[in-house]
This record gives structure tokens, sequence and C-alpha cells, in this order.
């Protein structure tokens, strides 16, 4: 499991997701994909989207992303 997610929660409350194992692995592929980071440590992955995750774009595309999973 990554380390950001736990700083995500939100992201799951507002896709109306439960906060659970799955739903979390679902929220860090999602976000590995839109930002095209497969393969990176979650420390590289989080330096990524710490600055992110506040733009409404970013929350729109992964909320809509987990909605289409």
């Amino acid at each position: 499991m990554s380390c950001y997610v736990r700083h995500l929660q939100d992201i799951l409350e507002v896709a109306g997701l439960e906060n659970n194992k799955e739903n979390r692995k679902r929220l860090d592929m999602v976000i590995r994909q839109i930002l095209n980071l497969d393969g990176l440590n979650c420390p590289d992955v989080w330096k990524e989207v710490k600055e992110r995750r506040k733009t409404q774009e970013f929350r729109q595309a992964v909320i809509l992303a987990l909605s289409e999973i």
C-alpha cells in the first residue's frame, strides 16, 4: 500500500467510496495512471501528488477515474 494514500481520504469520501484496503489500492492505481508514475516508489509519487491534490482539476480527474473502475 502506498504511504501517501492516507492523505487523500477526502477524495475517497467525495467519490462515495468506503475507506478500505481495496479502495485505497484503487486510489493509488488511478493516481499512478493519471500522472504516469507507474514503477515509482511511494515517496516519489507523494512528491508529485502533494501539491496537485490541492487542485480541483486533479481531484476531479481522480474522482472520475475512480467512478469508471
